[in-house]
């Protein structure tokens, strides 16, 4: 019953300051805080106990992955056969509000990705609250679908310029 009571003014200073906190890991280098970090913002105005406790054990989670050596690496892609692969997934009604959410990665793979296992890189990604109010799990989806997209494609437009070295001239895909 504990878990369900209400912040104290400093255990809610202490809440934001924790959160605060594990935002810029999470949204810059460690997309497995992504979602959890996520959730603790949204419940700020409402926060319990129980989200203290997680916001606790989160940041745990965070400073285990920095004391093993977390380290972006990047080996050697075979740059001739090489595409973008856009995942994303949702969730309907799950926060505390009844509100949803949404996740993206944007991938650097082989086109070999569709037909078997194979190296890739993480290129972008992002764990958010849905803005709008779905009615559905397929509103769900369609939402995190179409800013997946609209991810890759910008990440389609950067490594253009980066390959090329010159502007690109945004082109509708349709």
């Amino acid at each position: 019953a504990q878990s369900h009571a209400r912040l104290t003014a400093n255990e809610l200073h202490d809440y934001r300051s924790i959160v605060g906190q594990l935002a810029w890991p999470a949204r810059e280098i460690m997309p497995q805080i992504a979602y959890a970090v996520s959730d603790l913002q949204q419940k700020v105005s409402t926060a319990m106990i129980g989200d203290l406790i997680h916001a606790n054990n989160t940041l745990a989670k965070a400073k285990r992955h920095v004391e093993l050596g977390q380290k972006l690496r990047f080996q050697h892609l075979d740059k001739g056969h090489l595409g973008l692969s856009a995942v994303h997934d949702a969730s309907f009604a799950g926060q505390r509000d009844g509100g949803s959410q949404q996740a993206y990665a944007i991938l650097r793979a082989p086109q070999e990705l569709a037909d078997s296992r194979v190296r890739t890189h993480l290129l972008d990604w992002g764990s958010s609250k849905i803005k709008r109010k779905c009615r559905s799990t397929l509103s769900c989806e369609a939402a995190s679908a179409a800013r997946s997209y609209d991810r890759g494609c910008f990440a389609r437009v950067m490594l253009k310029e980066i390959e090329t070295g010159l502007p690109s001239k945004w082109e509708r895909p349709w």
